[in-house]
């Protein structure tokens, strides 16, 4: 038994007790802990290809998740619209990558300023969850973070605890040969 399903019946026996209805338990009640990991709002991701590990911020803000890359270059492939950029990792490792155009996203800056970014398919590893996700590719450099994962990676697959952080070290069965 998980800790989480003591400390939940622990709450309903205590309301039980006081003669309390158990919807006073609110989010307890909502949160599906025994199907889903609880994992922190920074966690290290691998990206496949390249199987780089990278520090990503879990943003439930974004739909898409976003990738810093550099030297992006669109390219057409037999009518095809494909795009070769450079994914570089915190230890310097880079892999040069080309992968389909999926689509265009337009993002909505501070101040209202929008800025258009290429979509394509990568490989997401968190904790044991592999995922093959929707990423924009956007020259990050000087921010804190060099990944935000999206909702489109999270939606019904973990929890966020906004109070932890570098809970899952990824480690996925069905990522790709590395």
């Amino acid at each position: 038994m998980r800790p989480q399903s003591v400390e939940f019946r622990t709450v309903i026996l205590s309301l039980a007790i006081l003669g309390l209805p158990a919807c006073v338990a609110g989010p307890v009640l909502a949160a599906d802990s025994d199907a889903k990991p609880v994992v922190g709002w920074i966690e290290d991701v691998f990206v496949h290809p390249g199987d780089l590990l990278f520090r990503a911020k879990l943003d439930t803000g974004a739909d898409v998740s976003s990738l810093h890359a550099v030297e992006i270059e669109e390219l057409d492939k037999k009518g095809e619209r494909w795009v070769r950029f450079i994914l570089m990792d915190g230890g310097g490792k880079k892999v040069p990558v080309e992968r389909k155009v999926v689509r265009d996203i337009t993002i909505t800056r501070h101040r209202g300023r929008e800025e258009k970014r290429v979509v394509v398919l990568l490989g997401i590893c968190l904790g044991t969850l592999y995922k093959t996700v929707e990423v924009n590719l956007v020259d990050r450099t000087g921010l804190k973070y060099p990944m935000l994962v999206g909702r489109s990676f999270m939606a019904d697959a973990v929890l966020i605890d906004p109070s932890r952080e570098l809970t899952a070290r990824p480690h996925c069965e069905d990522a790709p040969e590395r």
